[in-house]
């Protein structure tokens, strides 16, 4: 499935300041990914190759919409992070707690 981008930049909202100047990524989910609600932090691997690969860290979750998540994403991730998802298995990891 293909990711969309927000044409707007994320703002301060109920997941936190953190957010703020991001853009907004929609992420399609599924069974090989941990389940996660707003405001978690996740990195994001892109493991169609054999070969895994970190295409963001740290994103903030912003919202769960069933079969996808939004993440909020630092602006050099959003190329490499649209790549994966159009092309490749995208699977997020769970971050800890202030992770």
């Amino acid at each position: 499935g293909f990711g969309s981008i927000r044409t707007i930049r994320a703002e301060a909202t109920a997941t936190g300041p953190d957010v703020a100047g991001r853009v907004v990524v929609a992420v399609p989910v599924g069974g090989a990914s941990p389940s996660v609600a707003e405001a978690d932090r996740v990195d994001v691997w892109d493991a169609a190759t054999g070969r895994a690969r970190a295409v963001a860290r740290g994103a903030v979750v912003t919202a769960v919409r069933g079969e996808s998540v939004e993440l909020a994403v630092a602006d050099d991730d959003v190329a490499g992070l649209v790549t994966a998802v159009a092309v490749g298995t995208v699977v997020l990891v769970a971050l800890p707690p202030g992770g």
